[in-house]
């Protein structure tokens, strides 16, 4: 998938790919500095910019940075993908796995009392 996102730069769904390749070598390496990840959430971004309805594109955010770590980076993706697709059980589940990790109530800005 990289030599084909290198091959063809413009093609944002070879983007796409190749960044979802990332996030599953970064998810099996387990490696804290999360790299691979943040590549991918480069390329997606870039993507998300151009396309911002792109429902795959913030799915993928949302999984690019679904580690306590980085969730606040994928707060606007779970807030957008919440939106793009309404309808789909799947588009309303994941913004849920963000606003858990940061504390928030169902996307809000108003943060949980930790016991």
């Amino acid at each position: 998938m990289e030599e084909l996102h290198r091959r063809y730069p413009s093609d944002d769904e070879a983007g796409v790919f190749y960044a979802l390749t990332l996030i599953a070598k970064g998810m099996m390496a387990s490696e804290k500095g999360y790299a691979n990840e943040k590549k991918a959430a480069q390329i997606l971004n870039r993507v998300l910019a151009r396309k911002p309805q792109h429902p795959g594109v913030a799915h993928y955010l949302i999984h690019s940075y679904d580690y306590p770590a980085l969730a606040q980076l994928a707060l606007p993706a779970a807030r957008k993908y919440a939106r793009i697709a309404p309808a789909s059980a799947h588009a309303q589940h994941m913004p849920s796995h963000i606003f858990t990790r940061l504390g928030l109530l169902a996307g809000s800005d108003t943060v949980k009392p930790r016991r």
